[in-house]
């Protein structure tokens, strides 16, 4: 983006183009070329900032994206959903995150669910299937083999052994 604070010097070299130009000079597009590589020049100066690049913006939407994943993992979160909530195409969204995390979204609203539901069963008392449909899993089968397969046991056995 640019956004010049002295349009001045911008105004003065569109005036030298179109003042070369309109002249018969034989070299005149060799001193049109001259002034349209100072013209880029200086817009680049003013518009191009290191830190506004695509990888801290890319550190910056993944940064706020599992904040929202974080409040939100016992909601159902499709893939296509969240990349329109946050205007990003949902195959980048999906590359970026597991470069930033090493992990797929997927597999991390799975671990946060499973996280949350392993406090559960040790600090409450309620029932498996409760726990299930408070971390966002009502299939109790599903919840159990996706237990079974992240922590190695069953919720049951873990409740077990605490």
């Amino acid at each position: 983006m640019f956004d010049a604070e002295n349009t001045e010097e911008c105004i003065k070299l569109l005036d030298d183009i179109y003042r070369i130009a309109d002249s018969a000079d034989y070299i005149r597009d060799m001193k049109i070329n001259e002034k349209l590589g100072s013209l880029l020049t200086m817009i680049m100066s003013k518009s191009w900032h290191p830190e506004n690049s695509k990888q801290a913006l890319k550190r910056q939407e993944i940064g706020s994206i599992k904040a929202w994943i974080d409040e939100h993992y016992k909601e159902k979160i499709m893939l296509d959903e969240l990349a329109k909530q946050f205007f990003i195409d949902k195959f980048y969204l999906s590359k970026i995150f597991k470069e930033k995390y090493g992990i797929t979204i997927n597999a991390y609203v799975s671990q946060k669910r499973i996280t949350s539901a392993k406090r559960l069963l040790l600090f409450s008392d309620k029932t498996i299937e409760q726990i299930g449909c408070e971390v966002g899993i009502s299939d109790t089968n599903y919840f159990t083999r996706l237990f079974r397969k992240i922590e190695g046991i069953t919720p049951v056995e873990y409740r077990k052994l605490w």
